[in-house]
């Protein structure tokens, strides 16, 4: 789990638990190891409060992970849908115009969708949501082909993800 996952997040964990086995493993692969406070003297609080003594990141809510994540996540997403191009060394070997990212990113709308991403907006309400479950079974997607094409989908601005893993399409031909 540590090896392919971009973060490891530890709610609660005793001294000693798997929950920091595989926080260690995480850092040691260079993963983001965050964890949730608890309250001092908590048992199942001893290591994650232990954790960020040893310079994890802490973790308040969704959003401290979301939003450092998010510039992995999109791009990882436009990796897949084939819209990076790899960067064109410059007249010092390094990118054009000194950019530190390392690439440029081709408009979003240039490329044609992929089968995937057609097949879950044609199985897509509009106007209302659809669980996740439901829009897998409609669509034909094991999870996930379904959760990337949901990601790319929403990334162009196609598909809004609502409260409790639902999905609504969003006007606009496909």
């Amino acid at each position: 789990i540590a090896w392919i996952s971009w973060a490891t997040v530890v709610v609660e964990a005793a001294k000693g638990s798997g929950s920091l086995i595989t926080a260690s493993l995480a850092a040691d692969e260079g993963r983001a190891v965050y964890a949730v406070p608890g309250p001092v003297g908590a048992p199942n609080a001893e290591g994650t409060n232990g954790l960020l003594r040893d310079g994890a990141l802490v973790c308040r809510h969704a959003d401290d992970v979301t939003g450092d994540l998010a510039p992995q996540v999109a791009e990882a997403a436009l990796l897949l849908a084939g819209r990076h191009r790899p960067p064109a060394p410059g007249p010092s070997g390094g990118t054009p115009g000194g950019e530190a990212a390392g690439g440029t990113l081709e408009p979003l709308r240039a490329a044609p969708l992929t089968p995937d991403q057609r097949r879950v907006l044609e199985a897509l309400p509009q106007g209302a949501g659809i669980g996740i479950e439901s829009l897998g079974a409609a669509c034909g997607l094991p999870p996930g082909p379904l959760l990337a094409a949901l990601l790319e989908l929403e990334i162009l601005g196609r598909v809004r993800q609502l409260p409790g893993r639902r999905f609504m399409g969003l006007a606009c031909k496909i």
